[in-house]
């Protein structure tokens, strides 16, 4: 799994634009996850990566592979998911598309400076 040339491994920038490629979360002052896209919307045909990405200068990261784990039926034979960077700010998922789905997933953040776990958020994915 590569990571694609057009997104910067340390986050993104406080004005970065929305864009349908890569999901950006934000951290509230409640210390709430909020996503700039709910649900993803990819298409059949889209080959390009699931993508999240979190603030390059805030303290949170994602902790583990482990971070993003998606959940439906049917579950894509050869989904995998992996954090990239040394900074832990970029999830990306891989998968073959093969017809119109809808997933769960579950996303796990940690701030790297307390250790403490964010509330996990349970958006979803819709294929069409």
């Amino acid at each position: 799994m590569a990571m694609p040339t057009d997104v910067n491994p340390n986050g993104f920038e406080g004005d970065t634009p929305p864009d349908r490629k890569n999901c950006l979360i934000f951290v509230n002052e409640d210390g709430l996850l909020v996503l700039d896209q709910e649900p993803l919307r990819r298409g059949v045909h889209d080959t390009h990566p699931l993508i999240w990405r979190l603030s390059a200068t805030s303290p949170f990261i994602f902790p583990d592979d482990n971070a993003i784990v998606m959940s439906g039926d049917p579950m894509p034979p050869d989904f995998e998911g992996r954090v990239f960077g040394v900074q832990k700010k970029v999830f990306l998922c891989t998968y073959t598309r093969t017809g119109p789905a809808v997933w769960k997933y579950a996303i796990r953040v940690v701030n790297s400076q307390t250790s403490v776990e964010l509330t996990t958020l349970d958006p979803t994915v819709h294929q069409k």
